[in-house]
């Protein structure tokens, strides 16, 4: 426990030294688990890269697991509509769109639709890592 205790203390330091501070004194929350495996359907459709990337997205707190589902569900329906697997580049900027705009409003469809005219604007240094 007393190495706990002073692994603890020196992650704070190194967070207050950045100006930051842990939103949580349970450590445990940060690497969360989530049992979702793709169907073979999903599959076609989103490279592993990708649903790596939006699993680890829920597992440092950054979404919960209902928006891991949505940004899932709006991932499949880019690569639906254009017919081709979505690669992690291509992730990340839907990933970015949909966490700076309101997508619960959004038929998939538009969401397409406004992805795709805007994905040359979304640049991969926006993206959330």
């Amino acid at each position: 426990m007393k190495k706990i205790a002073e692994k603890e203390k020196k992650l704070d330091n190194l967070l207050k030294q950045m100006g930051l501070r842990r939103y949580s004194d349970d450590f445990r929350m940060i690497n969360r688990t989530y049992n979702r495996i793709l169907t073979q359907d999903e599959q076609k459709l989103l490279y592993p890269e990708s649903f790596g990337y939006l699993l680890s997205l829920y597992q440092i707190g950054t979404i919960d697991s209902i928006e891991l589902e949505k940004f899932i569900d709006y991932c499949l329906s880019v690569a639906y509509y254009e017919e081709e697997k979505l690669s992690l580049e291509r992730t990340k900027k839907i990933v970015s769109l949909l966490l700076y705009c309101d997508s619960l409003v959004l038929k998939r469809r538009d969401f397409v639709t406004i992805f795709k005219e805007c994905e040359e604007e979304i640049s991969s240094n926006d993206t959330v890592h």
